[in-house]
């Protein structure tokens, strides 16, 4: 009746075909409507026409009229220069007052008196680099006051 085999019998197989097919034909609609026709490389030629038909208005939004090109970098001019006017005060009166930007000296430390009002320059930076000093004789206490007012100018 039975047969045994040693791995799978070509009877079962067929048959076992003959089923899959017959179910597969039925949930496809094979021979139906809703049944896809056509080559696959035409199928694959409808669809890539409808993607890229979708893609066209999102390349429309996403386009530059002019390519970006970066900026040419300013000619290097001078810096501008700022003009401080201080005036300095010191009580008791210092023995010496002086100032200076960045290490380079603009008022001289033996400038003598307890005040100095005058304008230096200094380049368009930071004013916080503008160091004042003064010396005092003795170890009393001592207080200095620094007024800076200034505007930027153009060099030339």
């Amino acid at each position: 009746m039975h047969e045994v085999c040693d791995g799978p019998c070509p009877a079962f197989l067929g048959t076992l075909a003959v089923l899959l097919e017959s179910r597969v034909s039925t949930i496809v609609g094979v021979g139906s409507k809703a049944a896809m026709r056509g080559t696959p490389w035409i199928r694959f030629l409808l669809m890539a026409t409808a993607l890229a038909l979708a893609g066209i208005p999102i390349w429309l939004l996403t386009r530059t009229d002019e390519p970006s090109v970066p900026p040419a970098p300013a000619a290097q001019s001078q810096p501008a220069e700022r003009e401080l006017t201080l005036a300095i005060e010191t009580a008791p009166a210092a023995q010496a007052i002086g100032a200076s930007y960045l290490g380079h000296e603009l008022i001289p430390l033996t400038h003598t008196g307890g005040t100095f009002s005058g304008t230096i320059r200094i380049p368009a930076g930071s004013a916080a680099d503008l160091v004042v000093t003064a010396k005092w004789a003795g170890t009393e206490t001592a207080a200095l006051r620094v007024i800076a007012s200034g505007r930027k100018r153009s060099p030339g």
